[in-house]
């Protein structure tokens, strides 16, 4: 799995990039993620990086393995720091449900896999709320051997009533591997916007969610601090020992990421 940004200044055309391996060595194990991840959980084991989570010819992925995730310390998931006060943030990754079952009722059946967040909360000078944008990905039909994924969140909307400012949305997604990007643009006077491609080569792709005339105050939202994939939520109805995947993680301010279908390097 490789965890690249690329940040091209927001006054200059100065290209900024990084770029690190989870194929740290011979082989893939778990030890790979350290210093590609600005922060990692993994409490009980169930994150780990495998061969069999690697995608279009990478050598490592992301594995994660499904339990019960009471509480935040007994989630798993890896963290990158780099972003600073974003006002636009542009991610993309591979994401292979790997066949999960997820049923379509019950207490907490979904899974929590991506946020990217404005940081803490705490204090007059910090953010409104944590996430500024979350994803969870869920099954709507009950028949189990043929699943109707979609992807279900929220992003921060001034225009939304209630206390929390919540934008929320849904869109579908296949039952086989598939590259998520989003734009996400911060700005007042409804001037913000989030778009999601699916599979997307080119901007000019039709994308699956387009949400316009938003209205992300860098003043209240304060841009976007640190980004995790994993798993985050409570899962009391997904049965445990399943396992899903993530590789080719890229954030950058500005241009598209693209880059087609995610394939499994080893099916």
């Amino acid at each position: 799995m490789n965890k690249i940004i690329k940040k091209t200044g927001l006054l200059t055309a100065t290209l900024f990039f990084s770029a690190a391996s989870l194929a740290g060595g011979p082989s893939c194990d778990v030890t790979n993620v350290d210093g590609v991840w600005s922060l990692v959980q993994n409490p009980t084991g169930k994150l780990d990086v495998t061969a069999a989570a690697a995608h279009n010819g990478t050598a490592c992925g992301l594995q994660l393995a499904i339990e019960e995730q009471q509480g935040g310390a007994a989630r798993h998931w890896v963290q990158d720091d780099s972003p600073s006060s974003e006002l636009r943030y542009r991610t993309s990754f591979c994401f292979n449900p790997n066949g999960v079952e997820l049923p379509s009722t019950g207490t907490e059946r979904r899974m929590k896999i991506h946020i990217a967040s404005c940081g803490s909360p705490a204090g007059p000078d910090q953010c409104f709320g944590f996430d500024n944008l979350m994803l969870k990905f869920d099954n709507t039909n009950a028949d189990m051997t043929t699943p109707d994924y979609r992807i279900i969140g929220y992003v921060r909307d001034d225009n939304q009533p209630g206390a929390n400012r919540r934008n929320v949305f849904n869109f579908p997604v296949p039952d086989a591997p598939f590259r998520l990007e989003y734009d996400l643009l911060f700005g007042d006077n409804n001037t913000g916007h989030l778009k999601v491609w699916i599979d997307a080569n080119d901007e000019t792709d039709t994308p699956v969610l387009d949400l316009t005339g938003l209205s992300l105050p860098a003043a209240k939202f304060k841009g976007i601090n640190l980004a995790r994939i994993g798993q985050m939520g409570v899962h009391e109805s997904i049965a445990a020992g399943q396992t899903y995947y993530f590789d080719e993680f890229e954030s950058r301010r500005q241009t598209f990421i693209g880059g087609g279908a995610c394939t499994p390097t080893n099916p």
